[in-house]
């Protein structure tokens, strides 16, 4: 939900996780509280493991897309102003990040739960 958030606003993305993170949490203690005791791994917690994966992976694009975006901004604030030395252009454009890793994201989802 969080990747159709917008990029600026950093409380309602980082707030959505937590909370996404902390529920998962909460949820996988309460089954492994009702469950009895095996010496085996059971396909609940293979699946609240991946359901904690995916929220983090979530945290780790955010990061990577917001530094990417700050990269590009400081980037064209710099073109604007007169420059006395050459720096290279910024390789990657923000929005097709943004796009790309949404559809990663949406992909690897898919795959996982097909």
């Amino acid at each position: 939900m969080s990747f159709w958030i917008d990029l600026e606003s950093v409380p309602a993305r980082i707030s959505l996780g937590i909370l996404t993170m902390l529920t998962i949490t909460t949820q996988s203690s309460v089954h492994l509280r009702n469950m009895p005791a095996v010496s085996f791994t059971k396909a609940i917690d293979v699946w609240m493991a991946t359901c904690l994966v995916f929220v983090f992976g979530s945290f780790i694009e955010y990061s990577v897309v917001n530094v990417l975006a700050r990269r590009e901004k400081m980037n064209r604030q710099q073109q604007q102003q007169p420059q006395t030395h050459s720096r290279r252009p910024s390789i990657i454009d923000t929005n097709k990040q943004v796009y790309s890793s949404r559809a990663t994201v949406f992909t690897m989802y898919l795959i996982y739960t097909l």
